[in-house]
């Protein structure tokens, strides 16, 4: 995995946590310094797009992102709480309502 890579994944993991605008900056500021790069983030309500040396990163809460897999199998009563894109990889993170529904 590269540095640049590294960032990336650290700033979607901070911005993911945290939730909100104000660590935007703060986070920009440690993943530049990371990636020795340029940030950019664009945040458009629950939907966030990082760009860090050429990569991009796309993260998104309650739902699932652009062009996620649509016969990518889900277990019945899946509740998608964040879904990213990187590097042409999707991930999905949820909850189901019990083991042994699934």
């Amino acid at each position: 995995m590269t540095r640049t890579t590294v960032g990336a994944l650290l700033l979607a993991a901070v911005l993911a946590i945290a939730g909100c605008g104000g660590t935007d900056r703060i986070a920009e500021e440690a993943v530049e310094d990371a990636s020795n790069g340029e940030v950019k983030i664009d945040r458009d309500g629950n939907e966030t797009k990082v760009e860090v040396g050429g990569q991009e990163l796309e993260n998104k809460q309650g739902g699932l992102v652009d062009g996620f897999p649509e016969d990518f199998p889900m277990p019945d009563g899946f509740e998608v709480e964040t879904s990213t894109k990187a590097q042409g990889k999707y991930q999905a993170f949820g909850s189901i309502s019990s083991a042994e529904d699934t």
